[in-house]
């Protein structure tokens, strides 16, 4: 799909080729390494929210927190078991299928080939690039609770100093991009949740990708 919606794009009379630029969101980011290594004429790419880890490893944290949210509040163990357990679940199938261990040929309902191609397309994303000579805009917010800004903070570190590739955390914003204003999660009421992508998230994007038009 997304080799398809490039090839659509840079056929459209109205557009440069040379000038196409991919941006993804969540598992959507970790195509970008690869496709700006496939694709020379995709002059710099964006990662919103996107994982530094494979989705195996980002599966059990999210359901670690997940438990974490459910004990503040006081659910029982077994509403906690109810809802975690089936992420769990699947982050053990997939720790299964990385191991070469896993023997049935779906896997939460999908077939495993498909999981292979997202372990090994995450697997691929770092050294992909880190060594890429377009730059990458790594985005994230302070209050995903989905893929965590120590992800952003470990592609900062993956990149090292001097690089062309740049990292943010911006402050208050979720994995939906959206602010929400309220630090304590506890506290937090509808009005203090955005209903739009925040207005800092659009702004460092555009000012990354006219940097590199």
């Amino acid at each position: 799909d997304v080799e398809g919606g490039l090839a659509f794009l840079a056929e459209q009379p109205e557009v440069d080729p040379q000038r196409l630029f991919f941006l993804g969101h969540s598992k959507g980011a970790t195509y970008a390494p690869r496709l700006l290594t496939d694709h020379a004429n995709v002059r710099a790419g964006v990662m919103l929210a996107g994982p530094f880890r494979g989705i195996d490893a980002m599966l059990r944290a999210q359901a670690e927190k997940l438990r974490e949210v459910m004990e503040a509040t006081g659910a029982s163990e077994a509403q906690i078991a109810e809802v975690v357990g089936p992420i769990l679940a699947t982050a053990a199938d997939l720790e299964a299928l990385r191991a070469g261990t896993y023997e049935l040929p779906t896997l939460d309902g999908l077939p495993v080939a498909y999981w292979e191609s997202w372990l090994r397309l995450g697997d691929q994303a770092p050294a992909l690039a880190a060594a890429l000579d377009r730059p990458l805009l790594v985005l994230s917010g302070d209050y995903d609770w989905n893929v965590p800004p120590s992800e952003t903070e470990a592609w900062a570190a993956r990149f090292g100093e001097g690089s062309i590739h740049r990292t943010a955390i911006l402050p208050c914003v979720t994995h939906a991009l959206n602010c929400i204003a309220q630090p304590d999660w506890r506290r937090i009421r509808a009005s203090d949740i955005g209903a739009h992508v925040d207005p800092r998230v659009i702004e460092a994007v555009v000012e990354f990708l006219l940097a590199h038009r």
